[in-house]
């Protein structure tokens, strides 16, 4: 009767355990739609996935943006440098659940190495908290 209880208590447990780490798990297709936003050189598409709050940064010029005015700086970016494609080097998570992706982005005149940080929000949804583009020489 004693082992019925203790598999009775840890069966719902292991459950718990299972579900919590399945609300941190981020759906592949958030990626991959952030992805082609960057591919696209999309600042609209790209702005869906955006926080309320972003920190940018290009080269050598760093803030901190509201997300209307992080997708206007993007929208410049990506006219200054039109996209010709955009390759995920990297994807993963943090002990802290922020997922990343690293990758390249080329423009006709340049290349960029790109980060790009998320957090899953209460509705499972990544939502972008850091940009950046570091040119490449």
């Amino acid at each position: 009767m004693k082992s019925l209880t203790c598999f009775s208590t840890f069966v719902p447990l292991l459950f718990a355990i299972y579900l919590t780490s399945r609300i941190f798990e981020a759906p592949p297709f958030q990626v991959e739609n952030i992805s082609k936003a960057i591919k696209d050189g999309s600042s609209k598409e790209l702005a869906l996935h955006l926080d309320a709050a972003v920190e940018i940064k290009l080269g050598d010029i760093r803030g901190d943006y509201s997300k209307s005015q992080a997708e206007l700086v993007m929208r410049d970016f990506f006219k200054k440098y039109p996209a010709l494609d955009f390759i995920i080097l990297q994807r993963g998570e943090s002990s802290e659940h922020i997922h990343y992706i690293i990758g390249t982005y080329r423009s006709a005149s340049d290349s960029f190495k790109v980060l790009v940080k998320t957090r899953a929000k209460a509705d499972n949804l990544l939502k972008i908290y850091a940009l950046e583009f570091t040119k490449e020489k």
